[in-house]
């Protein structure tokens, strides 16, 4: 085997596992908030990272030739992993400490799986696989155990004859000071200026909340955060 075939298989692997360590990660705060999770971004990351993996891998393949080369390999891709989080890092220091779990894990299965493979070739491939496989799934799985099941709406009861027909357009994190019709300079929203020349436009509207969750659902309900209690811990309505 070629030292470039050797860097090669290495670069894979540890980027394998780096983006498998970063995934399964990124459940605890897709835990939190139940959203973020997108398989086609996680399948683009992953991809990414194992092409960045393997170019620092063949970069550092002179290593090889070394005693105990594939460790010292392993050690140089994981600290040149550190060197680019923190050179490209925009997390909080909190976060930054969190980033060091990748390279540092990723580094640790690599060594696990270098040693696997000397009785067991092919298995280290497939764990990596099957664990990588597993976090794509998790979010799509965790939604699908933690959710309650959404009413029916044929059981709902019909609308009143007399009920006016009700269309609500929600933009979440939009500014009222960015929007044309509310004096903003530039024509940044010609549809609500026209709906606002035609109807009528409340120039006072407060959000019940500072974040989005909880004010769709005071939107909703009519009713302020304390009291229908969607917020940070509680993220359903409850039969009420």
């Amino acid at each position: 085997m070629t030292i470039l075939r050797r860097a090669l298989l290495q670069g894979i692997a540890f980027g394998l596992a780096a983006t498998t360590v970063g995934l399964w990660l990124q459940m605890i705060g897709f835990m939190q908030r139940r959203m973020g999770a997108s398989v086609p971004l996680m399948l683009q990351t992953s991809a990414l990272e194992i092409l960045l993996a393997v170019i620092l891998a063949l970069v550092a393949a002179p290593l090889l030739r070394m005693r105990g080369g594939r460790v010292w390999h392993l050690v140089a891709l994981a600290l040149c992993w550190i060197g680019l989080e923190r050179w490209v890092s925009l997390d909080s220091p909190l976060f930054d400490q969190m980033d060091l779990a990748v390279p540092v894990v990723a580094t640790l299965l690599s060594l696990l799986g270098l040693w696997l493979a000397r009785r067991w070739p092919r298995l280290p491939w497939a764990l990596g696989a099957l664990l990588w496989l597993g976090a794509l799934a998790a979010p799509a799985l965790y939604l699908r155990f933690t959710t309650p099941e959404e009413r029916a709406l044929g059981a709902l009861p019909p609308a009143r004859a007399d009920a006016p027909d009700v269309v609500l357009v929600v933009l979440d994190t939009v500014r009222a000071g960015n929007v044309s019709a509310y004096g903003y300079g530039r024509p940044t929203a010609p549809a609500l200026d026209a709906l606002a020349r035609e109807g009528a436009l409340f120039l006072d509207a407060t959000s019940p909340s500072t974040w989005s969750l909880p004010s769709h659902a005071s939107l909703f309900t009519g009713r302020y955060p304390s009291s229908h209690g969607a917020h940070g811990e509680h993220r359903f309505l409850d039969d009420r």
